[in-house]
């Protein structure tokens, strides 16, 4: 496993190598749900409200149902998702191999923006005062309004 997980009440939340998101129970350890995506998921989940997003290498990012693991919406970008979402507002962001920044509609997944860099975007991006600060490996770090 090469994500960080998210906790919310007794449930953990996380991404595995053998292509599935799980839910498993802190108490008991026992599974409350898997999601079953394209390929390994090395992403990190961001959880707000009832939804939990997280990206795979199978190129989309996912919103999912936190108490079923249902999918809500899913957004395909041109290579893999492997950069971690986070949310500001109702927006989340993210990174794709294919270059992008994204900014979706976090109950939607409809695409706000995105931006351009010039090679993969495989870290995290930070929001701070309506700024978002995400690193590319054409070996700059942006700042987006």
């Amino acid at each position: 496993m090469d994500t960080d997980p998210a906790v919310v009440g007794t449930t953990v939340i996380f991404g595995s190598r053998d292509d599935n998101i799980y839910a498993l129970d802190i108490k008991t350890g026992g599974e409350v749900w898997r999601f079953p995506t394209g390929d390994q998921i090395v992403s990190s989940p961001a959880v707000a409200g009832d939804l939990v997003y997280i990206g795979s290498n199978d190129a989309n990012l996912y919103a999912l149902d936190i108490a079923t693991g249902e999918e809500v919406w899913r957004f395909t970008t041109g290579d893999e998702v492997k950069s971690s979402p986070s949310i500001a507002g109702d927006t989340v962001v993210f990174g794709s191999f294919d270059g992008n920044v994204y900014g979706l509609d976090a109950k939607t997944g409809s695409e706000q923006w995105r931006f351009q860099t010039r090679n993969d975007v495989f870290s995290s991006p930070v929001i701070g005062d309506g700024v978002v600060y995400i690193g590319s490996d054409d070996g700059h770090v942006y700042a987006l309004e």
